[in-house]
């Protein structure tokens, strides 16, 4: 007998993980490259484009992870102030490396402070005085004293004062040769001292390979992502430097996890030496339609007891799709598009008072997500610093057609004084544009867009494109009547 509790009760959630912290507990869906994370200290690096579940991950990490978990977000990081501190003796690529490493000990500093003392007194354990005597966990204790004025600064003020100034401190036990110069210049020389004195003491006191881990997380990288040659350093100084951290910990057999996400069309941008080297330190979040519809299943069983198949109808849409097919197909294989499309069909049904989601309210929900999906392409574009999206849109809505000539998009361009070749090189890397691939078991061609390919891959614009579905309604386009394989 079915446990399904009726379509009033489905809800499939919010498209952003961070705005349903507490529900996300009962639906996410452990994927392997979830289970990759967990298993392999060697992944340092959660690569995914806007909306294919970074955020989940990581806060599934930060509630489900055993150990002590530490989730930071760069929400409110003073990047400004970061970007005055320099290592100005080092390679460019190399010159937030310090500074990054610093930050990373003082965080875990505050921890395995916390993380080696004793929960009680116990005069009889020597374990407790050898924690308690300690000369690594006294010295770190007076370091960040002497720092900060307290042994748990926020991750805020490790660079900075209260008053957003650059910090200024003494390190116990080091000497410094000269005081002149900028703060920033003095907090840089203070810094590399501080490096080699503080990892030594605390990789001695983190724990050993068969103790529960430290997790140190960071989300929401791109929040101070302008595009700048700056912003671009600063993300490889961070990347480099929790390898360098991760590295050290993995020599002295220590049980820490040093684990960053970030957006691949920000890490597509970044170019550095060793970035072929980090192959192994990368997972990369993939999506397809079986796991889509799992999504989407995990939620409908949360809510209400149901699956797909309780709550979609089977009756086929346009060309012999499937409810699934066809709404996947106007996603872009990313979990935030697919909840978002279900969402709206999900209003649909229930304002008609249906049992089940059907064709209808399928075709329905087009309109609004198209809409949605113009609103997040216009804010993924920021990443490539392109101010002229909406023009290049009011293009394709000037051309009226789904599919597109190549020859007939660079005049419309010329017109309006745009280069057209950058244009669309900008629309296809924003999946805007599928390019068609002649070929194939059956001959004819496909339509590939950019998020279908692997990141290393180039899409060259052939002589006809296709806009992606989604935008139908957003950009007022018509339905080609017949064409060859689309």
């Amino acid at each position: 007998m079915s446990m399904y509790k009726g379509l009033e009760h489905v809800q499939f959630g919010h498209i952003a993980a961070e705005e349903e912290e507490r529900a996300l507990r009962s639906y996410f869906l452990e994927t392997p490259e979830y289970v990759d994370i967990l298993q392999t200290p060697e992944r340092i690096l959660v690569i995914g484009r806007k909306g294919s579940g970074k955020s989940a991950v990581y806060l599934s990490l930060k509630d489900a992870g055993e150990g002590k978990i530490i989730g930071l977000t760069l929400q409110d990081y003073p990047w400004e102030i970061h970007k005055r501190i320099k290592d100005s003796g080092a390679p460019q690529e190399h010159i937030y490396v310090n500074s990054w490493k610093y930050t990373l000990w003082v965080l875990l500093a505050k921890e395995v402070i916390g993380y080696s003392r004793p929960s009680k007194f116990r005069l009889w354990d020597p374990v407790w005085w050898r924690n308690l005597l300690n000369g690594n966990r006294r010295y770190l204790k007076n370091f960040l004293k002497r720092a900060y004025g307290s042994i748990a600064p926020s991750f805020t003020e490790v660079l900075v004062d209260r008053a957003r100034n650059i910090r200024l401190f003494q390190i116990q036990g080091v000497k410094v040769e000269s005081d002149v110069g900028p703060p920033e210049i003095r907090l840089s020389q203070l810094i590399n001292f501080a490096n080699r004195e503080l990892e030594s003491r605390i990789l001695s006191l983190l724990p050993s390979k068969d103790a529960e881990p430290i997790y140190l997380l960071f989300d929401q990288l791109d929040l101070g992502w302008d595009g700048s040659e700056e912003s671009k350093l600063l993300l490889i100084g961070l990347i480099l430097a929790a390898r360098d951290v991760m590295r050290a910990a993995i020599e002295r057999n220590k049980n820490l996890r040093v684990i960053l996400f970030l957006r691949s069309d920000i890490y597509e941008q970044l170019r550095f030496e060793d970035k072929n080297k980090l192959s192994d330190s990368i997972v990369r979040l993939v999506w397809d339609e079986n796991r889509l519809r799992d999504l989407i299943s995990r939620r409908i069983q949360a809510s209400a007891r149901g699956d797909w198949n309780d709550v979609f109808t089977d009756e086929r849409l346009r060309s012999s799709q499937s409810p699934l097919r066809y709404i996947v197909k106007r996603t872009m294989l990313r979990p935030r598009d697919m909840i978002r499309f279900c969402s709206f069909a999900l209003e649909c049904a229930k304002s008609h008072g249906i049992e089940r989601i059907d064709n209808a309210c399928i075709y329905e929900a087009e309109r609004p997500y198209s809409d949605y999906m113009r609103n997040e392409i216009i804010d993924e574009s920021k990443s490539l610093q392109s101010a002229r999206i909406d023009v290049l849109f009011e293009t394709l809505k000037e051309l009226g057609k789904e599919i597109v000539k190549k020859e007939e998009f660079l005049v419309v361009c010329r017109q309006r004084g745009i280069d057209g070749a950058l244009a669309l090189q900008e629309l296809i890397a924003l999946s805007v544009l599928g390019v068609y691939r002649r070929g194939g078991s059956r001959g004819g061609s496909r339509v590939m867009y950019r998020y279908e390919t692997p990141s290393w891959e180039n899409l060259r614009p052939s002589d006809e494109l296709r806009v992606h579905p989604s935008l139908k309604y957003a950009l007022e386009l018509t339905e080609p009547r017949k064409h060859q394989g689309g």
